[in-house]
């Protein structure tokens, strides 16, 4: 049995792929290395490679025709790369294993893939590697020059140039293809994609796919492998027709950050479809040849940009030597969770949590070294078949948090994704935005992100709107404010005063802003009751009652009750007060405003609100 782990990991998680080889004998990957069945001779290393001369790419006066003695060929080239994958392979440092116990965290073929944000980085490369990439790239591009529309080349030239950290020279590589079909403009958009161009990455891959056949289209952008089990049979039951609008509304969902504009989750999807092609019939470091089950690892976790070895003990009497890859880190789930994909509405925080586990895929993007959490309050108001959406915001108790201005995102999609958006190119780290949406259950998304620092964050989860069935009136969600001055009149002088953070100490009074629905015309009274309860004590129905007819000494701390006429000619109301909590302790607490008017139950809406102390 060898055992070959390669893993995917750029500065500390590891992802390990463990290819099992058994038979009789030597296998055919061990006999290709010289490595003897069951272990690995010579104390456990390989004896260095031979390392081949790279032929002369010294430009020569007239130049010569391919094939004249001299002249390097496109098999001097293919002969060349697998060299360099040996010498790398060799020059490789050593590292200690990550998961010595072998746990997966997910299991592809012959292949262990787990994800370790916590691991090291790994150690720098061996500058006598770039050296001889530098020489290799000098030999790509020689031949590249006389051959233009090699398509082989054209690959490696940008998977080279970019497995040097040379963004540049990949795209102008990439350009520099020659051809009619769309091998070119999908280099073309690899490269963008990694240099963060994402607008321009995609429409590349525009052009790549609109040089494809309808079937060669259908094939080549296919998910499958991306999704869980009931979506994927569903998925494959579909005509090509129906597959590109899922993979469209997959697609949507998937990107990390809906303000962003262009769609970076799918063209990874596209860069890691196209490198799994340059990869397909190279050599690489893994010391066996690209594989269904690689690609599907290159598909759903990237491709490796960093390796390492470790020598570990087998089941045999000889030590065997592993290679590590390393992916980028952090890596956050790629595509919605399972379930959220028809009813994203439904769907709760934990569904889009980035460290939501298991995960079929990963996408680690440049913009998001961190992706934090937002302390945020949101609130729906109704205005006919629209919903006016207001989120707050405040992380300035983060001490990971931005300093400068932030680029703030509200988006509200409905389960059809019509989408309600609303942007601040120079936000605080407090802030509050509005959106107009269509009125009902949606996927909300409140994103800031710091561009220079790489800095992100995202609160992402399902709303369903405040409603009653078979009430006239109803409740808008209660907006908690910061009283200053006259209280406000309507939402548009509340909801600039919204807290971000319903974190409050019992000497500040919080401010209650909420809006009434279907009143009647003519006018009508309500009352309306307030109570604050602590979290884990929830009295029924009948005690609730008593406490508020003064029938049982009251057991929270603070309570109000409002009796008011309606204004006549209007059916919507809206009201506000302030709530004096000074006699809060500190906890966790759940506010509650009821709402009765005659000929109908009453109607509740509630908010959580934590009180720090005195």
């Amino acid at each position: 049995m060898i055992r070959i782990a390669t893993s995917l990991s750029r500065s500390g998680a590891i992802a390990v792929v463990v290819a099992t080889l058994a038979g009789g004998g030597a296998s055919p990957a061990a006999a290709q290395r010289g490595i003897p069945h069951g272990g690995m001779g010579n104390g456990g290393r390989m004896p260095p490679p031979p390392v081949r001369d790279l032929p002369d790419t010294t430009p020569r006066a007239g130049g010569r025709p391919e094939g004249v003695p001299g002249e390097p060929t496109a098999e001097d080239v293919r002969i060349a790369q697998r060299d360099f994958e040996r010498y790398r392979r060799w020059r490789l440092k050593e590292e200690g294993p990550s998961r010595p116990n072998g746990e997966c965290d997910d299991q592809i073929g012959n292949f262990c893939y787990w994800y370790d944000p916590t691991q090291p980085p790994p150690p720098a490369e061996d500058p006598a590697i770039g050296q001889a990439r530098d020489r290799l790239l000098a030999l790509l591009d020689s031949v590249a020059a006389r051959l233009p529309g090699e398509r082989w080349i054209a690959g490696q030239r940008v998977r080279y140039y970019l497995d040097g950290n040379k963004v540049a020279d990949a795209e102008r590589a990439a350009r520099e293809c020659q051809g009619s079909s769309s091998w070119c403009a999908q280099l073309v958009g690899l490269a963008l994609h990694e240099g963060g161009k994402y607008a321009a990455a995609e429409s590349a891959f525009a052009v790549a796919t609109s040089r494809m056949t309808p079937l060669e289209r259908c094939r080549w952008g296919e998910v499958s492998q991306l999704l869980d089990e009931t979506l994927r049979q569903r998925y494959r039951n579909m005509t090509c027709e129906q597959k590109q609008a899922f993979e469209d509304r997959y697609w949507w969902l998937a990107r990390p950050f809906y303000g962003l504009g262009p769609n970076d989750a799918r063209t990874e999807f596209r860069a890691r479809l196209t490198m799994a092609q340059v990869l397909d019939g190279s050599a690489s470091p893994y010391q066996f040849a690209f594989s269904k089950d690689e690609r599907e690892m290159v598909i759903r976790y990237g491709w490796s940009r960093a390796w390492t070895k470790a020598t570990v003990r087998g089941p045999g009497p000889y030590p065997q030597e592993t290679i590590v890859g390393h992916e980028t880190v952090p890596a956050y789930p790629l595509g919605p969770a399972t379930g959220t994909f028809d009813y994203p509405g439904r769907s709760d925080s934990g569904a889009w949590s980035p460290d939501f586990r298991p995960a079929l895929a990963r996408y680690g993007p440049a913009y998001a070294k961190v992706l934090a959490g937002i302390r945020h309050q949101t609130a729906l108001f109704r205005r006919g078949d629209t919903a006016l959406v207001v989120a707050a915001w405040d992380v300035r108790g983060d001490a990971n948090a931005a300093r400068g201005p932030l680029v703030a995102t509200l988006v509200y999609a409905d389960s059809q994704l019509h989408t309600g958006i609303s942007h601040l190119d120079a936000a605080g780290t407090t802030g509050v935005l509005t959106a107009r949406a269509p009125w009902g259950p949606g996927l909300l998304s409140l994103e800031l992100r710091d561009p220079p620092r790489a800095w992100t964050a995202r609160a992402r989860y399902g709303v369903m709107p405040p409603y009653a069935i078979g009430a006239r009136v109803t409740l808008s969600d209660l907006l908690i404010f910061t009283p200053s001055g006259e209280l406000p009149q309507n939402l548009d002088e509340a909801a600039p005063r919204t807290m971000g953070a319903i974190r409050v100490r019992a000497s500040e009074k919080l401010g209650l802003f909420w809006e009434m629905y279907g009143v009647n015309a003519a006018g009508e009274q309500a009352t309306i009751s307030i109570t604050v309860i602590k979290e884990g004590d929830d009295p029924g129905f009948f005690t609730r009652q008593a406490r508020r007819l003064r029938l049982l000494k009251s057991e929270e701390p603070v309570s109000m009750r409002i009796g008011e006429q309606t204004t006549p000619g209007v059916n919507r109301a809206s009201r506000a007060v302030t709530l004096d909590i000074s006699t809060l302790s500190r906890g966790t607490y759940r506010l509650e405003l009821e709402l009765e008017v005659p000929g109908q139950f009453a109607v509740r809406s509630e908010r959580v609100i934590e009180v720090t102390g005195k």
